[in-house]
């Protein structure tokens, strides 16, 4: 189960890099998906949205970031409120959750798939 990110789905202002690696771990995904399949091997991805992490919240405190040197955490509660169809973000335990279920035998017809984990943010 790769990480990777709604980055990977839609591009964004002041975040190529990093759209670019998780778009690459998007493709890898698939990739891998298609040459270990044969041998029994799964390999997808959860893609998920801002999830409240200290890596995350630093982040977003630079002058470029989406909140443009405001209040982080007033943007993430207008994020959730106006993006997300449930209204807030995820939390890292539920990322946890989905990897779980991804490398569990309950996801054994699933393979090359980049899940969302967004709260509905993309829903696709």
């Amino acid at each position: 189960v790769n990480i990777s990110s709604l980055a990977a789905k839609r591009g964004s202002a002041n975040n190529s890099v990093y759209c670019a690696s998780k778009f690459g771990i998007n493709g890898l995904t698939q990739a891998l998906a298609k040459e270990w399949g044969k041998r029994g091997i799964r390999v997808n991805a959860v893609c998920p949205v801002y999830v409240r992490t200290e890596g995350l919240l630093e982040a977003l405190e630079e002058a470029d970031a989406p909140p443009g040197g405001g209040d982080v955490q007033a943007y993430l509660r207008d994020f959730a409120a106006s993006q997300a169809a449930l209204g807030v973000l995820p939390k890292g335990e539920e990322i946890g959750q989905a990897c779980l279920f991804l490398a569990s035998p309950a996801a054994s017809a699933i393979t090359g798939q980049c899940i969302n984990v967004d709260c509905g943010v993309l829903p696709q």
